[in-house]
């Protein structure tokens, strides 16, 4: 089930409806309106593959009903100015016609059909953004099409015009694309700066060794070598970290993921970072704060910050192979410890039905500010075996 709950201050929670398998994007319309987009083929009953949208009051709008939808998952929907929709993905169809990885929506879910980049995008977009001249920038990675699918990958970040060819005047090329360290790497998440820079979080997987990253480039594409290290940030070589989401506030950085110890014992992480790339050292322990729930899998699968500064995670807390905890999380904006915790799970959130159902999946995967009001898309499931295969990242 899906539940879309609203929780003002961690203490009234108000479950807006329920659907079916797993939402990783919800974009806000300017009417109130929510498109909610990811890994599911229903909502309430009602056919919905991959992507709908509901009333303000959490109903299903049976006007946005795209004819057959895409073929499998959607990570991200962007709103541009004319109400139309950029979604993107793991999908290689739309409504039956060719899209690889990425489409537009016309303002009631059908096809964009003046849409088309040629053979479309060479691999799955997890993150897109618009910008205020309407070009877009997606970000995801890239497959050597000479080797086996995802054997030698590259991130990728590509900008758009606003007919869909690419942008020569980006990095050159129309796109920034490269390894780290010689990992097969990806882009989980992108967002702007208040300099219109663009900051990507992301991760990469090696044949000894694993990396996160975050990496900041220039409006014309090329890297900002004042980021960090040569325009980067790595993690240490000698510890396994997933970088998931970000998050801006008041011009610092902070992302959320896990660190891994072992395939089914991980640490939810956040981290912060000051605007050139460096560790907050009045953040947490010199930027990096642990929060270990559980003696299993604890994951940060959302980030947000609200106006005081506190910081929002969605998270899901693993208590064996078949059963975990979804929780909220809110942390005082110095991260100092866990012991500045805030934390709600489904033992105390109000929502039916509560308990969920012992021995299941219970995580928040995407969360939202608005003023003073979280609001969470959570995703539980009875059994692994009853999810609809996903193909997200392998350490998802």
């Amino acid at each position: 089930f899906v539940f879309f709950v609203q929780a003002e201050d961690g203490i009234r929670d108000l479950v807006r409806s329920r659907g079916l398998g797993d939402v990783y994007k919800r974009q806000y319309q300017p009417d109130g309106k929510i498109i909610f987009a990811g890994n599911f083929i229903s909502f309430n009953g009602s056919p919905r593959n991959y992507i709908g949208r509901l009333h303000s009051n959490g109903s299903l709008d049976t006007t946005f009903n795209p004819e057959y939808s895409a073929n499998g998952i959607i990570y991200s929907v962007s709103l541009q100015n004319d109400g139309k929709i950029i979604i993107g993905g793991d999908f290689y169809s739309f409504s039956g016609s060719p899209n690889n990885h990425i489409a537009r929506l016309n303002t009631n879910g059908t096809l964009d059909t003046t849409f088309h980049i040629g053979s479309g995008i060479n691999g799955p977009v997890y993150s897109c953004l618009i910008q205020p001249d309407g070009k877009i920038i997606i970000a995801g990675y890239y497959m050597n099409p000479t080797y086996p699918e995802e054997s030698d990958i590259y991130l990728e970040v590509i900008r758009l015009n606003f007919d869909m060819s690419l942008d020569s005047n980006f990095n050159n090329t129309g796109y920034y694309r490269t390894k780290i360290d010689g990992n097969n790497c990806r882009v989980m998440d992108v967002l702007f700066t208040d300099e219109g820079k663009i900051i990507c979080a992301g991760y990469g997987k090696g044949d000894s060794s694993d990396i996160s990253f975050l990496f900041q480039l220039n409006n014309d594409g090329s890297l900002d070598s004042s980021f960090g290290t040569a325009g980067e940030w790595l993690s240490l070589d000698t510890t396994t970290v997933y970088f998931r989401k970000l998050a801006l506030h008041d011009g610092n950085i902070y992302v959320t993921g896990e660190i891994v110890n072992t395939p089914v014992n991980t640490e939810l992480l956040i981290m912060g970072f000051d605007s050139k790339g460096i560790p907050l050292h009045d953040f947490g322990i010199n930027g990096l704060m642990i929060s270990k729930n559980t003696n299993k899998a604890d994951v940060g699968f959302d980030i947000a910050i609200q106006d005081d500064g506190k910081i929002v995670i969605g998270a899901g807390f693993a208590v064996g192979y078949s059963a975990s905890t979804m929780a909220v999380m809110r942390i005082l904006p110095n991260g100092i410890d866990t012991s500045t915790l805030e934390l709600v799970t489904n033992t105390t959130i109000q929502i039916y039905p509560n308990p969920i159902q012992a021995f299941s999946f219970n995580l928040i995967l995407n969360l939202a500010i608005s003023g003073d009001i979280n609001v969470c898309l959570l995703y539980t499931s009875p059994s692994p075996r009853d999810r609809t295969r996903s193909r997200m990242p392998s350490s998802a």
